[in-house]
């Protein structure tokens, strides 16, 4: 099948290779394109890129908590809990559910002019929200009655819960609805 020639100083030499070995490099290497085809495939054709996840650490509250050292017969007003939070370390995140365009940015200029730190603006899973609804993490519940007040000057507030899960990258996020 195959042959190898030389020819130098005047002589020939032709050699045959064996026709097993022949048979053997070639259905190696059908069997190597086969099992490179397939990887391509099981992994969509991209190389395998590094996978990083967000480790979300909860922030310990800003909130003071002070004892009095005397009591006194004429108590003076204390400080409501909405004065003590800082709005600037609540992470938000506003979301369109109304499906008209521009509406999450909007809301997001309102909260930022109150204070809040707006981190990111997008559309929610669905355009079927009717009101505002706002979630808050557990440990940043305290933030969700200064938030219900601050949009409620513009806008029907309806579902608020604490139940935002704890996976997010944000603390609160508020969906805005028709």
């Amino acid at each position: 099948m195959d042959e190898i020639s030389y020819s130098g100083s005047g002589r020939s030499i032709r050699r045959k290779l064996p026709k097993r070995l022949v048979l053997f490099a070639v259905f190696f290497v059908i069997i190597l394109l086969l099992l490179g085809g397939v990887v391509f495939f099981v992994t969509g054709g991209s190389t395998p890129a590094e996978e990083t996840k967000e480790l979300n650490i909860p922030e310990e509250s800003q909130e003071e908590i002070t004892m009095p050292s005397e009591v006194s017969e004429d108590p003076t007003p204390s400080p409501t809990e909405e004065a003590k939070l800082d709005k600037s370390t609540l992470k938000v995140s506003v979301q369109n559910g109304s499906g008209e365009s521009g509406v999450a940015g909007k809301v997001a200029e309102v909260l930022r002019t109150a204070g809040y730190n707006v981190v990111s603006t997008g559309n929610a899973d669905n355009f079927e929200y009717t009101d505002v609804t706002i979630k808050v993490r557990s440990t940043k519940k305290a933030f969700l009655t200064l938030l219900e007040k601050d949009l409620s000057k513009e806008y029907t507030v309806g579902d608020s819960s604490s139940a935002l899960t704890t996976d997010a990258s944000y603390d609160a996020v508020v969906i805005i609805g028709k």
